[in-house]
């Protein structure tokens, strides 16, 4: 859903992703490949590299992206209070970059939002309807 979301209707990319399992006698790549692919019914993915991201600098920081902005959507929600760690210094780091007083979740108007874009730095909720549509496509 993430990628189906995110790829532009006349781009192709590739698409590099953590390791993560997938069962046994399937392959991960040439699934997600195939999947997107015919959602887009043209080439929109012209390849997919599983890697573990402790052999990656670039996906060990988007893991530390990706955790202090979960540390911001938990305090929004009201899921966990306020305390200092290296996810929240770099989540007020990415606020005072993107010259945001509050969260990525919250509007100048102090109003809740799903999504953020700003300098090609996305963030975005799915809603569970999309959650659906993607694993309807899953090969079983």
């Amino acid at each position: 859903m993430l990628l189906k979301m995110n790829i532009k209707p006349d781009e192709i990319c590739a698409v590099i992703a953590d390791d993560y399992f997938y069962p046994s006698g399937l392959n991960l790549e040439l699934a997600t490949r195939a999947i997107l692919n015919d959602h887009f019914k043209r080439l929109a993915v012209a390849s997919f590299l599983q890697i573990n991201s402790k052999a990656s600098n670039m996906l060990q920081l988007t893991d530390l992206l990706l955790g202090a902005v979960i540390y911001d959507l938990k305090l929004t929600e009201g899921a966990i209070k306020p305390y200092r760690n290296y996810k929240k210094q770099i989540l007020d780091f990415l606020l005072a970059q993107f010259k945001i007083s509050n969260s990525f979740f919250v509007d100048e108007k102090g109003n809740k939002r799903v999504s953020f874009l700003k300098d090609k730095f996305k963030i975005s909720i799915f809603k569970g309807k999309q959650k659906e549509a993607l694993s309807s496509e899953i090969p079983k």
